[in-house]
């Protein structure tokens, strides 16, 4: 089951990377280490919140968390900080661990 809210939370990731950061490249292609690294934070933050016990799956949307990881550890100027309505008492810690991630730029081939 872990597996699956990853890989969702994952794509999502990708996908806010990709139209953040494709710039005016047509169709640029994602290399294969950013795709997993970004496996690799969207679970490093899922197990960052379970230490805190707090159950992603059971609360969150996989997508909606992937693509605000993104934006929020980009400081795009929108994410987990600008969305209490759907992240309530979490908003800041979710922030807060996102940052700690720190900045992270697509890499395209």
């Amino acid at each position: 089951m872990r597996t699956y809210f990853l890989n969702d939370m994952a794509a999502a990731y990708i996908e806010a990377a990709y139209f953040t950061d494709k710039d005016d490249f047509e169709d640029p292609e994602l290399s294969t280490q950013f795709k997993a690294d970004a496996y690799i934070a969207c679970r490093d933050f899922e197990d960052a919140a379970n230490t805190l016990d707090i159950d992603l799956r059971a609360r969150y949307s996989a997508e909606q968390l992937g693509h605000d990881l993104w934006l929020t550890r980009n400081r795009h100027g929108a994410g987990f900080w600008d969305r209490p309505e759907v992240y309530g008492e979490h908003t800041d810690i979710f922030t807060a661990l996102a940052h700690a991630q720190g900045e992270h730029y697509a890499e395209f081939i």
